[in-house]
């Protein structure tokens, strides 16, 4: 949902590109449709979650660590290359190649990322981390 809500808020800012006599109120409903679906929060608690629920306790810190990286490069990638893409062709292409990476992240999510969470770990036998700790004082004794 808040992948969808970035692909209508980059059209949304598209068409307000190509037709500049819109009312301002178009980037209002560009915000709105962004926003419905959770943003940018719901996209990261939401691959966070997914993240942990794939992951087994040793190498859940590996896959965290490379995903933060592939964040934090694709920002600053984001960053490099969109004043390139506006040089070169304007605010359309930069837009454009934004819907483009969206639509990616949702086929790729939809058609190879497996939706159903590691099943090699009894995650009804897990005991949480505060149970860990609860339990070390009654070992010591």
């Amino acid at each position: 949902m808040a992948l969808g809500g970035y692909i209508l808020y980059c059209v949304v800012y598209f068409l307000t590109v190509l037709f500049p006599t819109w009312s301002s109120w178009m980037l209002l409903l560009a915000a709105f449709l962004k926003s419905i679906g959770g943003g940018a929060w719901m996209m990261l608690m939401a691959s966070y979650a997914y993240m942990a629920d794939i992951s087994t306790e040793e190498n859940r810190t590996t896959r965290m660590t490379v995903m933060m990286f592939s964040k934090g490069f694709g920002m600053s990638a984001g960053t490099a290359l969109g004043p390139i893409l506006y040089d070169s062709y304007g605010y359309a292409l930069v837009y454009l190649v934004a819907i483009l990476l969206f639509t990616i992240c949702i086929i790729w999510s939809y058609f190879v990322v497996p939706h159903k969470p590691n099943t090699s770990e009894d995650y009804t036998k897990r005991k949480s981390t505060c149970e860990r700790i609860m339990t070390i004082p009654r070992k010591l004794k």
